[in-house]
C-alpha cells in the first residue's frame, strides 16, 4: 500500500547575479611588416626564393625571385601507337570509304 504524499517542494532558485562590467576599449593593431622573404613552387615543380629588392620600401614592397631548384622530369608516358599503327574502324555497310557519324546519319534520313 502506498504511503502518504509528501510536503510540496520548494523553488531552488538562487539570488540574481550581478550585471557584467564594461571593459576598456581595445587598441588598434599596428600594420604588419611585409615579409622579409618567401619561397614558392610553380605549377611545373620549380622552386623559387623571393627576397626584397635593394631599394626596398615597406610601403611599396617589391621582391626579386630566383629559381632555386628545377623540377625533376617524371617518367614519360608509354608511347601510344601512331595513327598509321591504329586499326581503322570497320564499315559494316560494305562501302570502302569511312564517313563521320554525323554525316552518315544525315545521309540516311
Amino acid at each position: 500500500m502506498p504511503g502518504p504524499s509528501g510536503p510540496p517542494g520548494q523553488d531552488a532558485t538562487g539570488a540574481p547575479g550581478q550585471d557584467g562590467q564594461d571593459g576598456a576599449d581595445g587598441t588598434d593593431g599596428k600594420d604588419g611588416a611585409p615579409p622579409s622573404e618567401w619561397t614558392y613552387t610553380d605549377q611545373d615543380g620549380n622552386t623559387y626564393r623571393c627576397t626584397p629588392v635593394d631599394d626596398f620600401d615597406p610601403d611599396r614592397p617589391r621582391y626579386y625571385c630566383t629559381q632555386t631548384s628545377t623540377a625533376t622530369p617524371g617518367p614519360t608516358p608509354e608511347s601510344s601507337p601512331s595513327p598509321s599503327q591504329q586499326q581503322e574502324p570497320s564499315d559494316n555497310s560494305g562501302s570502302s570509304s569511312l564517313m563521320p557519324l554525323g554525316l552518315l546519319d544525315r545521309r540516311r534520313q
